[in-house]
């Protein structure tokens, strides 16, 4: 190779796929350098063109002065038609509702004198859909159950309280024909389990507070409105957990009594501080988890007693409960003596119940040895368990990480300065610390409580993969219709 050239090098990008050089270097060494940067991969560019550096630059310039100006005069097009914005509005619902239209015609069978329409509607929708259709038109009707082979699109009617987690379950999947409706007791523990996790009656009056500012005065719609309520319960849930637990905005009230007022007043928790118990806290995370996934095996037990699977239901679902029963009994003289021998009985009842899963769980298996192995098998799903419960230890971690990180929120804000100072220090880190915590800490409970949801209880027992119920409705999106009476 031959001798290499003096060069100067700068780096115009870098990238994990392509680096681009500057290289300068005499005019002669040229053809020496070129072969040099080819033979370690570099490709050099072609040259459009011979003009000097400083006319490119001027060139590029003018081009991206003109794109500017190009942009400057869309919007002031764009900005022109401000004034027809509202018809604009009107006219893009009025075209969507013709495309969900002409989309609905062409899945009818239909002649120039009759039309065949066939549909599912809610069992009870269907009085007053037939007293509609009469009051209107000529037609006959024929009202049926789903056939056995049919897909029946899957749709909940719960109250006010349960309805708002609907989309819960709606976005793991819609429920079959076969699936029970897990929203009633999740609702219950959806809004405990958000509620532990947030834990601070500030944050959770916030939450109350802006929930029902957005239901009275921006009156939302739809999956919007359900969600402002189901946010609504999981702030009201995070005010009690907070007065439990003592938490209002971290320890604000302690904080500013002392640097303040030097004044050693607390809000004291109702039962207990989990920052100063925190074994208290996650022996009661992992309680309530518990309870939980024993919810779940109880919805299965009722789910296959309603399919006439109640063989299935004992075996699967009661021997379990008769293991976990045994188990308990032996834990619970460790905790509350009660005088019993519970202790002694708690093994054999344990026992009973690992012989019914040993006896029935390979019952579907053709072959003695598989009925054996699959009962065995079977008890390797204690350990399942045991997991899953110590999966709702996230109750403690992120409940404590709410009430320190507000703490130490606190502490900076009463410690710089002194006097009129450290007032105006304190309320703008009050502002700014207990914002970014609510934020990270609203949305952590969201994200945990929907895997607790997911991951440990709907495996219980739920199966999904049905499809929605989504009826032919107006769907617009600036303006709203109603039928004149």
């Amino acid at each position: 190779m031959p001798e290499l050239p003096k060069y100067e090098t700068d780096f115009v990008s870098v990238s994990k796929e392509l680096t681009c050089l500057c290289v300068f270097c005499h005019r002669n060494d040229l053809e020496v350098m070129d072969e040099t940067l080819r033979k370690i991969g570099f490709i050099i560019p072609s040259d459009p063109t011979r003009h000097p550096p400083a006319n490119r630059i001027e060139r590029l310039k003018k081009r991206i002065q003109d794109a500017q100006d190009a942009v400057a005069n869309a919007r002031e097009k764009i900005a022109a038609y401000k004034p027809d914005l509202p018809g604009l509005y009107f006219l893009s619902d009025y075209l969507l509702m013709r495309k969900d239209k002409y989309e609905a015609l062409g899945r009818l069978l239909f002649s120039r004198k009759a039309v065949i329409l066939k549909g599912f509607v809610p069992c009870r929708d269907a009085d007053r859909l037939l007293s509609k259709l009469n009051e209107k038109y000529m037609l006959a009707i024929e009202l049926r159950d789903p056939k056995e082979d049919e897909e029946v699109p899957g749709d909940f009617s719960n109250n006010a309280f349960v309805a708002p987690v609907e989309d819960i379950v709606q976005s793991y999947s819609p429920p079959t024909s076969r699936d029970i409706d897990p929203n009633p007791v999740m609702s219950f523990f959806y809004y405990l389990f958000f509620g532990m996790m947030l834990s601070d009656a500030g944050y959770g009056l916030i939450m109350v507070l802006g929930t029902l500012f957005v239901i009275i005065r921006l009156k939302p719609e739809g999956t919007t409105r359900m969600n402002m309520y189901k946010f609504l319960f999981c702030g009201v849930s995070s005010v009690i957990w907070g007065l439990m637990f003592g938490s209002f905005f971290g320890n604000v009230v302690n904080a500013v009594g002392t640097a303040f007022f030097h004044s050693n007043v607390s809000l004291d928790a109702l039962w207990f501080n989990p920052v100063e118990k925190p074994l208290e806290m996650l022996i009661l995370s992992l309680i309530l988890g518990f309870i939980h996934l024993m919810a779940g095996l109880a919805l299965k037990f009722v789910n296959m007693w309603k399919h006439n699977d109640k063989l299935g239901a004992i075996f699967d679902v009661g021997s379990w409960w008769i293991v976990f029963t045994g188990l308990g009994m032996m834990i619970v003289n460790m905790a509350v003596p009660t005088g019993l021998p519970l202790e002694k009985i708690g093994p054999w009842v344990a026992i009973a119940g690992a012989a019914m899963l040993v006896l029935t769980q390979g019952r579907s298996s053709p072959s003695i040895p598989g009925k054996i192995m699959g009962g065995l098998g079977s008890l390797y799903g204690i350990s399942g368990y045991f997991s899953d419960t110590l999966s709702y230890s996230r109750l403690m971690a992120l409940g404590l990480v709410t009430g320190i990180v507000g703490q130490v929120f606190n502490t900076i804000g009463t410690v710089i300065g002194s006097g009129i100072v450290r007032i105006f220090i304190f309320i703008p880190v009050f502002i700014f610390g207990h914002a970014v915590n609510l934020g990270i800490s609203a949305l952590g409970a969201y994200v945990h409580t929907n895997r607790l949801q997911y991951v440990e209880f709907f495996s219980k027992f739920y199966e999904g993969g049905g499809k929605a119920f989504s009826p032919f409705s107006t769907r617009t999106r600036h303006f709203k219709f109603k039928e004149d009476k």
